[in-house]
């Protein structure tokens, strides 16, 4: 959805929010690779409570790496998050960094990059 695209890549555009999301991408990779040398034992990946525009981005970089997303209530606005590796969990194709030279309107990426953003984005 281009909403998530666009916040995505004006993450991706900012210092702080850049560094955040390039650790979730990289944790994400990591859960995927144990899960895949793990004969498919069960591997999670688990967040403290955490504000709800900070779990868009984890929850958006979770479904580019087929993985599961869980919320879990821990007081009144933030929430944890958990992550968990299913059969569909892969390792993207087009991965952020790929993307930081050109964190400028979408309108900046090719053609290939917006089909593979979108597609790994809806692949949930």
């Amino acid at each position: 959805n281009e909403f998530a695209i666009g916040a995505l890549l004006e993450a991706l555009s900012l210092s702080r929010s850049r560094r955040f999301c390039l650790m979730v991408e990289d944790e994400c990779a990591n859960l995927v690779r144990r899960f895949l040398f793990s004969d498919g034992n069960v591997c999670r990946l688990e967040f403290p409570p955490l504000s709800e525009s900070l779990r868009d981005l984890i929850s958006t970089t979770a479904g580019r790496f087929g993985l599961k997303s869980r919320t879990q209530p821990d007081g009144d606005q933030e929430k944890a998050m958990q992550l968990v590796c299913v059969s569909a969990s892969r390792i993207p194709t087009l991965r952020y960094k790929d993307l930081i030279p050109s964190v400028c309107p979408l309108k900046s990426l090719s053609q290939d990059q917006r089909q593979l953003l979108n597609a790994h984005t809806h692949a949930r």
